[in-house]
């Protein structure tokens, strides 16, 4: 993607650096792979998750090739998520909990 001035941006196979997060902070965000829908040395099945205080976006695939961007809460203190999948026909409240660099839904996934 090149745009009017000059400046680019390039297209790469995969991240190659680590989120180094705030002193403190417990920041949920990060490259993560959703174990039912990843197949190894593919997209499919990753998800990016960041947050901005208590939103969190998350942005991932299913297939490899089309994509989906979804919101929800994270209550920092607690490690509490609540994800709405409605915008990709999912449910609208989906429970989660972020510790340990996991974030783990209720199903166990």
């Amino acid at each position: 993607m090149t745009f009017a001035d000059g400046n680019f941006w390039q297209c790469i196979d995969a991240p190659g650096s680590v989120l180094i997060p705030e002193a403190g902070a417990s920041v949920l965000g990060g490259v993560f792979t959703d174990p039912p829908h990843h197949e190894p040395g593919t997209w499919q099945g990753v998800r990016m998750i960041t947050n901005v205080g208590d939103v969190l976006t998350l942005i991932g695939t299913d297939d490899g090739s089309s994509w989906f961007c979804v919101t929800g809460t994270y209550a920092q203190e607690s490690g509490e998520v609540v994800i709405d999948f409605s915008p990709k026909g999912g449910p609208k409240d989906i429970a989660a909990t972020w510790a340990d660099g996991k974030l783990t839904f209720a199903d166990g996934n």
